[in-house]
C-alpha cells in the first residue's frame, strides 16, 4: 500500500515539475492515442452485411435462424424475417457449409417478380417472368399440401403464333418428395394433377406426368383409367358384380351359421347389376293463376255486364244477337301464370336389378325353422317383390341317403355268394391240392438226380485218382454246403492225408450203406 503512495506521489510530483504546455502536449497525445486504438477496432469488428437468401418462406427462415445461432454467426432480418443478412465475408462460406448438410432452402419466386420490373422489359421477357412466378406459384401451393415435403415444378409452354393452325398442347412434369410418415394416394396425385391442369393454360390432364424423387411415375393410372377398352370396362363390371355377391355371401353365412351351425349352411348370390347410367328431366305444371285479362265487345244494346258475366273460354270470339238484329262482336282473352316444377335425376351405374339368394342346410328342417331362416336371408339381402327377387332355402340329409339304400338288394347279394362258394368250393380245393402234389412230386425227383449226380462224380473222382480233400471240395461246391472249419475237421483231413487208402475203403463202405 505504501509502495502504491509513493508511486502515486512520485508521478504527482514528476506531474507538477511539467510545465503547462508540456501538460497539454501529453494529455492530448494520450487521448489521440485511444481514439486511434478505438478506431482501429471498431474498424476491425464492423460487420458489413450482405443478403444470404430473400424472400424465404418463414418455415425455411426459421430453420436458417437456428443454424446460425447454435453456429454463433450474428445476422440481420429484413421484410418480416423473409430476408436474411450475415457478414458478406461469410457468405460463400455458409451456403457452402448448408449445402453439403442438405439444408439449403427450396425458394421459389412467385408473381412478386413483377415488382422489380422496370420501364424497358420486353415482351419476351414478360412472357419469361409470367413462366417463372407460374411455376413458382404451382410449388407453392403444391408444397402447401401435408404429405408433400417439397416439390419441383417444370412447364413447357409452347409460343403462339397467328399463322398456326392448330393451338399446341402446353406440358408439365412434376417431382414430388413425400414425408418419410406420409403415403401418396390416387386422390392426391389426381388432386395435383387438376390443379396444374386447371392453372395452365391449355395444359390437359394427361400432359401433366408425376414422380417421385426415386423415379417412379405415380401418373400413370390416369392414362391407364382412359385408355381402358371395353374389355376392360366389362371385366371391371364383372369384378364389381362378383364383389357385391361375396359380400353378401359372408354376410348371410354370417347370420345363418352363429345360428344353425358354420358348418352346416352353404350361401350362394347371384346378383343381376344394371351398370347403365341414365340421366331424366321431369317438368310437373300446376295452379294455373290469372295474371292478367282483356276483354272486347262491339255492337249495338250490348249489356256489357250481361255478356262479361257468361261463362266465356279463352281467346274465343262470340256473336251475340242484339235486341234490334244488329250483330254483336265479343272477345276475352286471359293469361295465366303457371308454376313449374323440373326436377333431375341422374342414376348413377350398379343399380339392382334383381338378387337371387340360395341357402343349402344340411339336415332337417322345420317348417318353422325353414321360414324363420328365408326371413333372416331376406332382412339381409335386402329382398324386394317387386324387383323380382328370389330367395330358395333347401335342406338336404345326407346320411339319409344312405339309409334309405334297398335291404332286399343287400340279402340278394349275400345269397349269391353263398350259392357260390357251395358250388365252386370243391373244385377249387381239388384243383389245388392236384397242384400241390405234382409241385411235390416235381421237387422230390430233382433232388433224387441231383445226389445220383453228386455220387457218379464222387465215384469218378476216386477212380481218376483225385484227393480226398479235392473230391470233398467239389461235393461242397455241387450241393453249395458251407463247411465250417474246427480243430477237429483240421484233425480228421490231417489224418486222411496220412492213410489215403484207410479213408477211401471208409467211403466207400459209407456210400455202400447210404445206397
Amino acid at each position: 500500500m505504501e509502495s502504491i503512495k509513493k508511486t502515486l506521489g512520485g508521478a504527482k510530483s514528476g506531474w507538477d515539475k511539467l510545465d503547462k504546455k508540456k501538460q497539454i502536449t501529453m494529455i492530448s497525445s494520450i487521448i489521440a492515442i485511444v481514439v486511434i486504438v478505438s478506431a482501429i477496432g471498431y474498424y476491425l469488428n464492423k460487420v458489413d452485411y450482405a443478403l444470404l437468401f430473400k424472400d424465404l418462406e418463414l418455415s425455411d427462415a426459421g430453420l436458417i435462424v437456428s443454424d446460425l445461432e447454435s453456429n454463433r454467426i450474428s445476422y440481420k432480418l429484413e421484410n418480416n424475417g423473409r430476408n436474411i443478412l450475415i457478414d458478406k465475408r461469410k457468405v460463400d462460406e455458409y451456403r457452402l457449409q448448408l449445402a453439403m448438410n442438405g439444408m439449403m432452402p427450396e425458394s421459389s419466386t412467385g408473381f412478386e417478380i413483377f415488382d422489380d420490373t422496370g420501364m424497358m422489359v420486353t415482351e419476351e421477357d414478360r412472357q419469361i417472368m409470367y413462366q417463372r412466378a407460374l411455376t413458382g406459384e404451382l410449388q407453392r401451393s403444391i408444397m402447401s399440401l401435408d404429405a408433400v415435403e417439397s416439390a419441383k415444378v417444370h412447364l413447357v409452354m409452347p409460343e403462339r403464333s397467328i399463322f398456326q393452325t392448330e393451338d399446341k398442347k402446353a406440358s408439365a412434369s412434376i417431382i414430388l418428395a413425400i414425408k418419410p410418415s406420409q403415403n401418396v394416394t390416387p386422390d392426391m396425385i389426381n388432386g395435383i394433377v387438376s390443379l396444374v391442369s386447371g392453372a395452365v393454360d391449355n395444359l390437359p390432364k394427361e400432359n401433366v406426368q408425376v414422380i417421385d424423387t426415386k423415379g417412379n411415375l405415380l401418373s400413370g393410372f390416369l392414362a391407364e383409367n382412359e385408355s381402358k377398352t371395353t374389355t376392360d370396362i366389362v371385366s371391371r363390371h364383372q369384378s364389381i358384380r362378383e364383389d357385391f355377391e361375396r359380400k353378401i355371401e359372408s354376410k348371410v353365412k354370417e347370420l345363418l351359421g352363429s345360428s344353425f351351425g358354420w358348418d352346416k349352411v352353404n350361401v350362394s348370390v347371384l346378383a343381376d347389376l344394371d351398370f347403365d347410367s341414365e340421366e331424366k328431366t321431369s317438368i310437373t305444371y300446376s295452379n294455373a293463376v290469372p295474371r292478367s285479362q282483356q276483354i272486347e265487345a262491339s255492337g249495338d244494346n250490348i249489356d256489357i255486364q250481361q255478356v262479361t258475366g257468361g261463362n266465356i273460354d279463352d281467346n274465343i270470339s262470340n256473336v251475340i244477337e242484339g235486341v234490334e238484329g244488329a250483330d254483336s262482336n265479343y272477345r276475352s282473352i286471359i293469361n295465366n301464370e303457371i308454376s313449374s316444377e323440373t326436377t333431375y335425376t341422374i342414376q348413377a351405374p350398379g343399380k339392382i336389378r334383381r338378387l337371387t339368394t340360395s341357402v343349402v342346410y344340411k339336415g332337417n328342417l322345420s317348417d318353422e325353422n325353414l321360414i324363420k331362416m328365408q326371413n333372416i336371408v331376406a332382412a339381409a339381402t335386402g329382398y324386394d317383390g317387386d324387383r323380382g327377387d328370389i330367395i330358395s332355402v333347401e335342406s338336404i340329409n345326407l346320411s339319409g341317403l344312405v339309409d334309405d339304400v334297398d335291404e332286399s338288394l343287400v340279402g340278394e347279394g349275400e345269397e349269391l355268394v353263398e350259392e357260390g362258394i357251395k358250388r365252386y368250393l370243391p373244385i377249387i380245393l381239388r384243383v389245388a391240392g392236384g397242384l400241390a402234389l405234382i409241385l411235390i412230386v416235381f421237387l422230390t425227383v430233382k433232388n433224387l438226380r441231383k445226389k445220383k449226380k453228386a455220387d457218379n462224380q464222387f465215384q469218378e473222382q476216386l477212380a481218376l485218382g483225385s484227393t480226398v480233400e479235392e473230391t470233398l471240395s467239389e461235393i461242397e461246391e455241387s450241393f453249395d454246403i458251407e463247411v465250417q472249419r474246427d480243430q477237429k475237421g483240421e484233425t480228421a483231413k490231417k489224418y486222411a492225408a496220412e492213410n489215403p487208402g484207410l479213408v477211401a475203403d471208409l467211403i466207400r463202405s459209407w456210400i455202400k450203406d447210404q445206397g
